[in-house]
């Protein structure tokens, strides 16, 4: 049985609550891959949002993140992965993100890693010849 405080947290919806049945943190959402981006409204800004995230064995994150670039108003999110072992690009690319580079270290390089995702952003910027905001992203962060 529940403790008194966890149910009242449970009850309240306040930072540390939980679903009873599930454990899932209190407003949790499930991704459901390819399902969110159509219920997204259009932009109505004339500047562009869009993501970059530098990723490396993601695959328990990389939904939700590219989920939340998208409900922050990002219309495109790029992913630029460090040759991930696991399955990071696919779960990114079901999630609607476009893979644009696959790259290998034999050690973690942060340099590397910041040129290539600023590569990513110079290209698309200049293909896209408008003004485009960007988010520079790892996969844990949730702007």
């Amino acid at each position: 049985m529940a403790s008194r405080r966890k149910r009242q947290l449970l009850a309240s919806g306040l930072p540390g609550a939980v679903n009873a049945k599930t454990g899932a943190p209190h407003g949790y959402i499930p991704v459901v891959p390819n399902t969110f981006r159509d219920l997204l409204p259009e932009p109505t800004w004339d500047v562009h949002l869009r993501a970059v995230i530098g990723t490396w064995c993601e695959a328990d994150i990389i939904d939700a993140c590219v989920y939340n670039c998208f409900l922050q108003g990002c219309i495109e999110v790029y992913i630029v992965d460090n040759n991930s072992d696991d399955e990071t690009c696919c779960i990114a690319e079901q999630a609607g993100a476009v893979i644009s580079e696959v790259y290998k270290t034999d050690y973690y390089d942060d340099g590397l890693r910041l040129e290539k995702m600023n590569a990513v952003m110079h290209a698309v910027t200049r293909e896209c010849g408008f003004p485009i905001w960007w988010l520079s992203l790892d996969a844990d962060e949730f702007p």
